[in-house]
């Protein structure tokens, strides 16, 4: 149904799980951890993390058909 984009910090896993499901996701999405979340996606902490996120993008698209894309970002991440 979706794919998540999330930052790898572990300190946050359960109140993503929450969030998630309270949005009607509980194991309906595909989770991508990438340091710093977006940051990722602007080069930061690598650039190689910028296409890695689109190319899984492409993959759960074209696997399971994802509707949407959420970023969950956090604040006081040490990165």
């Amino acid at each position: 149904k979706a794919l998540v984009l999330s930052c790898i910090d572990f300190r946050i896993l359960e109140a993503e799980r929450y969030f998630l499901s309270l949005q009607n996701l509980s194991n309906r999405y595909d989770l991508v951890s990438l340091a710093g979340s977006s940051l990722a996606l602007s080069g930061i902490p690598h650039q190689a993390n910028t296409q890695a996120f689109w190319d899984q993008v492409d993959l759960a698209y074209r696997v399971h058909h994802i509707q949407k894309i959420i970023i969950l970002d956090h604040q006081d991440c040490p990165e």
